[in-house]
């Protein structure tokens, strides 16, 4: 999957936990990827710990 604005506010209210919640329910395979771009400059660990904080990995 990809998507801009990875790095705003939809994403992290709608987008992120609507995805976390089809990966645990199985309805998304081991090989699902997401690929986001956004305006803020954020590293791959800076967006994990965003993503970790909203959908209680």
């Amino acid at each position: 999957m990809s998507f801009f604005g990875a790095t705003g506010d939809l994403a992290k209210r709608k987008l992120y936990p609507s995805i976390h919640r089809l990966y645990h329910s199985g309805k998304l395979g081991d090989q699902f990827a997401v690929v986001g771009v956004g305006r803020r400059p954020w590293s791959h660990e800076d967006l994990r710990a965003v993503v970790k904080g909203i959908c209680f990995f």
